[in-house]
């Protein structure tokens, strides 16, 4: 019987498509393979015989079968191939965009299918993960419309993505292909940016993994603490437009400082590896985040004693190479306005002492209706001299309040000692507002200096980007002594100087520093603009905007968005009522680059 199985192979192996289906007429007689046995009824067989003839007879049939299918297929191949070549269907994809031509091509392969028999490159599953994560309604009434993925083909895309809490040791592996692809080598320097989102405390059963969501999971170590916030880390280019997130974890509180040390220290570490330049940090005035910068600054300055060196600036190194680092500029703008609201500010300029108080502004604000048909201050509100705590962290409020156009406009009430009568009677502004309006334009300016681009602004010359001859360094040394001399007023006889004070002076001393470095390096102009966390609050609100469970996500709902905020050019890279700037950077690694490159790493461990 096996030498039967396998001659009958052999012979089935060697015919052409058309003995195939000769062949298959024929055994409805119980001829074909019968005869060449030279038996005429199957009970002439040994019941192991009919067994295996049986099994023979119905592998031919599947064989015949399989083989027409592929004649069809071959049809219809040479079909499909006529049908791009004609100039109708060439010009009908042309005028599409790439994506456009993708998701027309893919209609018009699956829409005659039934669900299941549907088949979606990566690309699709991509746009229609995009699609789904942007609005979950919104896909359930395309997918009734077009030929769409389901949601359970879409789930089992983003869990073949190994990213967990920690460090992504894949997306480095990929940041490397692309950093050698880098044409300039200015390319290679970047910042390191990380900030904290609060999540809503909550449990979840992974299936994947076999885990529960919702604990503390820094990625090399996990805890008994319930998360209640998710820290995440991004890389910036200083010189090229892009972005990535590399690392987060989930953590209870405030991280602590020493778990930020050791994680800022293995990103750089990681980036060193691999041929990126991180060149200084970006933060916000967090104590967790000062402790731990503090003593990143310290131990690098003991190391230097111990060499018989005397380290002056405020910076660390690690792996012997120095990196800057930076209190976010707009968390320090809105820390001086937070404490403006509460308290009058004493300084001193060009020698002599002055006042401001945050009851002129709002003075003025109720005076500038009456004072003709054209305001002097159109974009005051009563959010910008009233904010509540959620206004509060809206940066464009602030600087819009301590702007040159409210301080020319106080000045110009102060002195010309206008009386408009509106409903509450008569109002003048007092003459000492001339002296908020001169703290107003110092402000405007301090901001304007770290916080610029790269366009020419002959009217605000310190919106410009910072160069040899750039008036940045001559205003930051007047700076300095003005903002040294800042003092808040508790009462008349109480004064304090808050941490953002002395934070804005150390962050321009270190915009000094880091300006030396990359000119060093080759650089000729840097933008402060591209030294904030933009990018990340950006990165936060694409998280928030996604609706009202995912304002305050929970920690298994953060994984997945997470995941699929890597695609590329398919969301919006600003959301709508965001506290900061659209940064204009694109992530660097697409999901779609990830997902093939993890795949096809995959397939080669398997393989070996």
């Amino acid at each position: 019987p096996q030498q039967f199985v396998d001659t009958a192979n052999h012979d089935y192996c060697t015919r052409g498509s058309s003995e195939v289906t000769e062949i298959v007429e024929g055994e409805s007689s119980r001829h074909g393979l019968l005869s060449e046995l030279k038996v005429t009824r199957l009970k002439s067989l040994s019941p192991k015989a009919q067994y295996l003839y049986r099994k023979a007879l119905y592998f031919r049939k599947r064989a015949a079968a399989a083989t027409k299918s592929n004649i069809r297929l071959k049809r219809r191949l040479i079909e499909s191939k006529k049908l791009t070549k004609s100039e109708m269907f060439q010009k009908i994809v042309g005028s599409m965009a790439k994506i456009q031509s993708r998701f027309f091509l893919c209609q018009l392969q699956n829409s005659k299918k039934k669900s299941r028999g549907r088949r979606f490159s990566l690309e699709d599953k991509v746009l229609a993960l995009a699609l789904f994560k942007q609005c979950g309604s919104g896909y359930r009434l395309l997918s009734k419309i077009f030929a769409l993925p389901s949601r359970k083909t879409i789930m089992k895309l983003l869990n073949r993505i190994p990213v967990r809490p920690g460090i992504c040791e894949p997306i480095f592996d990929i940041l490397k292909v692309e950093v050698k692809q880098f044409k300039n080598p200015l390319d290679k320097y970047c910042v390191l940016i990380f900030d904290e989102m609060s999540l809503k405390s909550a449990f979840q059963w992974n299936m994947f993994d076999a885990s529960v969501e919702g604990f503390e999971d820094f990625g090399y170590k996990r805890t008994n603490r319930i998360a209640n916030h998710v820290q995440v880390f991004m890389l910036r280019g200083i010189r090229r437009k892009w972005k990535q997130p590399v690392a987060y974890h989930f953590v209870n509180g405030a991280t602590k400082y020493p778990d930020i040390m050791n994680i800022v220290k293995s990103i750089i570490s990681k980036c060193n590896e691999i041929g990126l330049c991180v060149m200084a940090t970006i933060c916000d005035q967090g104590t967790n985040n000062e402790a731990a910068i503090r003593e990143l600054i310290d131990t690098t300055k003991q190391n230097y004693l111990r060499n018989g060196v005397t380290l002056e600036e405020n910076i660390f190194e690690v792996e012997n190479r120095k990196v800057v680092p930076i209190f976010d500029p707009p968390h320090l703008i809105k820390g001086m306005r937070n404490n403006f609201l509460k308290h009058n500010v004493v300084f001193k300029k060009d020698g002599q002492k002055y006042e401001a108080k945050w009851e002129h502004i709002i003075q003025a604000y109720k005076m500038d209706p009456y004072l003709g048909s054209l305001r002097t201050m159109p974009k005051l509100t009563e959010k910008h001299v009233n904010p509540n705590n959620f206004n509060k962290m809206k940066v464009a409020y602030c600087t819009q309040v301590l702007s040159r156009t409210v301080a020319v406009s106080l000045n110009l009430m102060a002195f010309s000692g206008t009386t408009v009568y509106t409903e509450d009677g008569a109002l003048t502004l007092d003459k000492e507002a001339v002296q908020t309006a001169k703290f107003i334009e110092f402000m405007d300016n301090l901001f304007d200096s770290v916080n610029g681009s790269l366009l020419s602004n002959p009217l605000k010359p310190l919106k410009e980007p910072i160069g040899d001859s750039s008036k940045h360094f001559v205003f930051w040394n007047e700076a300095k002594e003005i903002l040294s001399s800042i003092r808040f007023k508790k009462s008349e006889n109480s004064l304090f100087i808050p941490p953002t004070v002395k934070n804005f002076i150390k962050t321009i001393d270190n915009f000094k520093v880091l300006y030396s470095l990359l000119k060093d390096v080759g650089f000729d102009k840097i933008s402060p603009r591209r030294f904030n966390q933009d990018p990340l609050e950006n990165f936060f609100g694409q998280i928030r905007q996604r609706g009202m469970r995912y304002t305050n996500p929970t920690c298994a709902a953060f994984t997945p968005l997470y995941k699929s905020l890597l695609v590329k050019d398919l969301t919006s890279s600003h959301s709508l009522g965001a506290s900061c700037e659209d940064d204009e950077s694109e992530i660097l690694i697409t999901l779609q680059r990830f997902v093939s490159q993890v795949c096809s790493d995959l397939t080669v461990c398997i393989m070996t």
